[in-house]
């Protein structure tokens, strides 16, 4: 059994990420504070497996970082060097910098997407296989590096240069990559339905071929089927088919 440290001020969002991690697994144990000597206290009290910090610890407070300030200085300590720590936020934040000075193993933006949550719970409890290094593209934008998790990409449009990756959450907008350097390295996630677009096959809902349209799961909308492309896809198709 392991145990989960959840660091969050609002009890209301505690209260729904606690639930899911129980709903994923009810052999975990599940702790929760509000603030960071709270936590600091209960993390000398008990020994930690996972730690879910939320940024902003004291939301009435301007510019308050202390579940940041929090992260960093728990790996001072020895025994939670190379603890899995996940960082929560409500804004954009820079992921290269949390990545590199508090070694997170994952930063989740608000609302929390209990299916992300559940699976990195499987991860690190359930001992499933390690992420293989293409589980994120990396784009840099003006300076800045952003790991952009391929799970949530639902679909790329290329338009006048420039590169704009609509997710789950958000749409970037990335200069100077193509749609064929996007396909050379995610190996097949990403079918070509247009000339100017690539899907994330995991988002397709409805493949129309008559009408030439592919419709995408969770509301996502629709997108055209190009004239050269329904016989690439129906190739794609027919070779799963023959794979199964």
């Amino acid at each position: 059994m392991g145990r989960v440290l959840v660091i969050e001020d609002n009890q209301c969002s505690a209260k729904i990420i606690m639930k899911i991690i129980k709903d994923t697994d009810n052999q975990l144990d599940v702790l929760w504070a509000d603030n960071a000597s709270r936590a600091y206290e209960m993390a000398m009290e008990y020994k930690i497996d996972l730690f879910l910090v939320d940024i902003v610890l004291e939301s009435g407070t301007a510019r308050d970082v202390s579940g940041l300030s929090f992260a960093r200085n728990i790996r001072k300590i020895a025994q939670y060097k190379i603890t899995p720590l996940i960082i929560i936020s409500s804004k954009k934040v820079s992921k290269i910098d949390l990545f590199q000075t508090v070694h997170c193993y994952s930063i989740m933006e608000k609302p929390i997407c209990d299916n992300e949550l559940r699976e990195i719970l499987e991860n690190i409890f359930h001992n499933n296989a390690p992420n293989t290094g293409k589980e994120y593209l990396d784009f840099r934008v003006n300076g800045i590096i952003y790991p952009v998790c391929i799970n949530q990409i639902v679909y790329i449009e290329h338009s006048r240069g420039d590169l704009y990756i609509h997710t789950s959450k958000d749409v970037l907008r990335v200069p100077y990559y193509s749609l064929k350097e996007i396909e050379r390295k995610t190996d097949g996630i990403f079918w070509r339905c247009s000339k100017t677009t690539l899907i994330n096959k995991e988002y397709i809902h409805e493949l129309d071929f008559t009408n030439c349209y592919v419709r995408l799961t969770d509301g996502y909308g629709q997108l055209e089927i190009g004239s050269v492309m329904k016989k690439r896809i129906r190739n794609r198709i027919n070779s799963l088919k023959l794979a199964e």
